[in-house]
């Protein structure tokens, strides 16, 4: 779904739902998990929790590779634009909502700016950009063979596992969270 077109998107499930009933609530990310890519500072964090001892995760390190996932997207000879396309058919093609009829692949992508590059993280991606920060990372220093990469769901496994306080969980799921028990 392009960015500009959430409103739209909303209003139009707005008149789908029971009055009573009235709330639409959208993560913020292509899915759950890319979600935890939507601020750099916590995933910067959980991420050198994984490789805690070993290496480090820069911010700027981090930076390179949005730069690189950010330009891959337009260009039509490489394995994100490809997956990004059969990703977008997918779910066009499984949903039946009227406003997605009107949204074409080029729209959804000039949409994706820099700092919401999260929006085209599905699973494939991040395993693929999760791939590139280890071996950065494997690069930068010696860390260790027994030490293995993250994926989606390790990922997510993760993030769950390090949930120990209210500050543990990713501010837009938080947000979720308050808005669900409101």
């Amino acid at each position: 779904m392009p960015l500009s077109k959430l409103e739209d998107f909303k209003a139009e499930m707005l008149k789908l739902i029971h009055p009573s009933q009235k709330r639409v609530i959208f993560q913020d990310g292509y899915e759950f998990e890319s979600s935890l890519f939507s601020n750099d500072e916590f995933i910067i964090s959980l991420l050198n929790k994984h490789y805690s001892g070993h290496a480090v995760l820069s911010e700027t390190t981090l930076n390179e590779l949005k730069l690189i996932f950010f330009d891959a997207r337009m260009r039509y000879d490489n394995d994100i634009h490809t997956k990004l396309s059969n990703n977008f058919i997918r779910q066009k093609e499984s949903r039946s909502e009227k406003i997605y009829s009107k949204i074409s692949f080029n729209q959804y992508l000039e949409d994706i700016s820099l700092d919401k590059l999260h929006y085209i993280f599905c699973k494939d991606i991040i395993d693929k950009f999760l791939e590139e920060i280890h071996t950065k990372i494997n690069l930068n220093s010696q860390i260790p063979a027994i030490l293995v990469k993250q994926d989606s769901q390790s990922l997510f496994s993760l993030y769950l596992d390090s949930i120990v306080t209210e500050s543990d969980i990713h501010p837009s799921h938080l947000n979720i969270l308050r808005i669900l028990t409101e």
